[in-house]
């Protein structure tokens, strides 16, 4: 594993896609051809030893963004008044989306302390915690979109846009498919 200079005549960025939320994370393809790798940027010789020491850390970086969504939708449903009267009948209450979003942030910051353990059943435990992330923000962000009605489907609202970024937050590495997946390997 290296860094490299994109600016390198050897290194070639190609957008690959663009997506309709999150757009700041960038996501390109990568072409490197003979390009000179000094020494001073090489990160690791062996990627399948540095790879489980940074994961977590790597994972754990995510969890803002999902409990952002979770309390920005929370917030949003308390402050909107003229809908808060048909938002007693959800299921998932303003209140109750504190209260998850806050367990996580303590799980969180919990395993940020195990954060360089490599094995497999510290990486499952972070795992877990991002599948209950991404699972709090797109059902917090879909609340607050039922009790927005048709105002949180308008192009360009706060609602439909914590709505788009919560399914990214399920699709971006690792998704839930791939934490499912993982999570039923043991």
């Amino acid at each position: 594993m290296a860094t490299f200079d994109a600016s390198d005549s050897a290194i070639k960025l190609m957008r690959s896609a663009e997506f309709i939320a999150l757009e700041g994370t960038g996501t390109y393809t990568v072409l490197i051809k003979n390009a000179f790798v000094p020494d001073e940027d090489i990160i690791a010789e062996d990627a399948a030893t540095f790879v489980p020491r940074i994961r977590q850390g790597f994972v754990l970086l995510q969890f803002g963004m999902g409990l952002g969504l979770a309390r920005g939708a929370a917030h949003a449903m308390k402050t909107h008044a003229a809908t808060a009267a048909n938002a007693a009948w959800l299921p998932l209450q303003p209140e109750i989306i504190f209260e998850r979003a806050a367990v996580l942030e303590d799980r969180a910051a919990t395993l940020a302390h195990t954060a360089a353990d490599p094995s497999r059943a510290a990486f499952l435990d972070v795992l877990k915690t991002r599948l209950e992330v991404a699972e709090l923000a797109m059902s917090a962000t879909q609340s607050a979109a039922l009790q927005a009605g048709a105002a949180g489907f308008i192009q360009g609202s706060d609602t439909n846009r914590r709505q788009r970024e919560a399914l990214f937050v399920g699709i971006v590495t690792p998704s839930i498919k791939h934490i499912t997946m993982e999570l039923a390997r043991d």
